[in-house]
């Protein structure tokens, strides 16, 4: 009896053992199921192609008129990122969140922690500033305050330096020329690599009358125009060195023809419209630095003989002279 009981207690707690193993089999094999990264989450559903994103993109409709966006669908994408769909990069917005350094711009630098006077240095042409400190010329051309004062701070290290402040003191690199119907025509330095044209229009203050804007941009060594209008095209991105005439609706009408002569980008006979001015003249033809320092319009009399004036350049384009109208058959001629 005694040896009847032993092997019945063995086969019992045989028995006990192998469910006990069993459940610790199935418990880690689920728990491998559900830990496992390539197994399917059993909450998750199919993506039919039905749930493809129209996704935006970033479309380049030329300088004037700024990156834009359009929406095309996708229907390789079929998972929805919500960052994705909802950024877009805009390369207008990131040009007018930022002022990058040009020629004749001058800079103010400062050493923190030093008593000496802030040092104040102009952008040469070769797009360089002579810093002592740094061992000579630093070039900082097509780069922010910021990028200088980091590159600056790395060179000079050595010497026990606890950082460069770089600020812009005068900016004369970004320069818009503004004529036409305003209140406050001339050049204007842009504080940003690009501004809508809003803003141009709350500092010049454009005329009642004034509904149109004519965008004279130069671009790959060719002198493009577009006619902006006021209200619709206020978010157009503008650029350095573009040249802006504010005009009325009624200049858009030919009235009859003039010419343009000398050294000047556009020559030969012109379309004469309603109102012209010589300062839309000389903003037509794109003046450089290096050109005519003169201008002389010769006009026919009411006698037939004819007439000559003489005007400096860069009075008319400051606005400092009263603007002169353009009559029927008048000749402008840019001259040194």
């Amino acid at each position: 009896m005694a040896k009847m009981c032993k092997q019945f207690t063995k086969l019992a707690l045989l028995a006990v053992f192998s469910a006990s193993s069993a459940f610790i089999s199935a418990q880690t094999t689920n728990s491998a199921s559900s830990n496992n990264p390539y197994a399917p989450n059993p909450r998750s559903r199919s993506v039919q192609a039905a749930d493809a994103l129209s996704v935006p993109k970033v479309v380049f409709e030329g300088a004037a008129n700024g990156p834009g966006v359009e929406f095309v669908s996708s229907t390789s994408i079929v998972k929805r990122d919500e960052t994705a769909a909802t950024t877009v990069v805009r390369t207008g917005a990131a040009l007018s969140e930022k002022y990058t350094i040009g020629t004749s711009d001058i800079l103010e630098i400062h050493l923190k922690g030093q008593q000496l006077r802030c040092r104040v240095y102009t952008v040469s042409e070769d797009g360089t500033i002579d810093f002592e400190l740094a061992g000579g010329k630093v070039f900082v051309v097509s780069k922010t305050a910021f990028e200088i004062e980091k590159e600056l701070d790395q060179r000079i290290a050595l010497i026990g330096s606890i950082g460069v402040s770089v600020r812009v003191k005068e900016r004369a690199s970004h320069a818009v020329e503004i004529t036409g119907s305003v209140s406050s025509p001339g050049v204007f330095q842009l504080h940003r690599d690009a501004v809508p044209l809003y803003v141009l229009n709350a500092s010049v203050l454009p005329d009642q009358s004034t509904k149109l804007v004519r965008l004279i941009r130069l671009e790959n060594g060719a002198v493009t125009e577009k006619t902006l209008e006021l209200q619709k095209d206020s978010d157009c991105l503008i650029f350095p060195g573009d040249r802006l005439e504010y005009i009325p609706d009624d200049r858009t009408t030919i009235v009859g023809y003039f010419y343009i002569a000398g050294r000047a980008s556009i020559t030969g006979k012109q379309d004469l419209t309603a109102n012209l001015t010589l300062s839309g003249v000389v903003a037509a033809v794109s003046l450089q630095k290096d050109a005519a320092k003169r201008i002389r319009i010769r006009t026919r009399t009411s006698e037939g003989t004819l007439k000559d004036l003489e005007y400096e350049t860069r009075s008319i384009k400051s606005g400092k002279v009263a603007d002169i109208g353009i009559t029927q058959g008048s000749i402008v001629e840019f001259i040194d």
